[in-house]
């Protein structure tokens, strides 16, 4: 009897890896899961652009001393 039930398992297991392997894969992409890919790269690419384009509208940076009337030409520190 268990010999019988062993080789009913050991069928249905060989079975199951053959149905398997033989399988289709199945459907794509939708055409809805395309348009949604194409506007998140549409939307990241846009990101990009406008962040690049704000980048170029801010104007360098003039480096300020607000200590430098206060200084000495010389550039000594004072002391001896």
């Amino acid at each position: 009897m268990r010999v019988l039930i062993a080789a009913i398992m050991a069928a249905a297991l060989f079975a199951q890896a053959a149905y398997a392997q033989h399988k289709s894969p199945g459907p794509g992409p939708t055409d809805k899961e395309k348009a949604e890919a194409q506007a998140k790269r549409n939307f990241e690419k846009d990101n990009d652009e406008a962040y690049k384009s704000s980048l170029s509208k801010i104007p360098d940076a003039k480096k300020a001393d607000p200590w430098g009337s206060l200084r000495t030409p010389g550039g000594s520190t004072g002391g001896k």
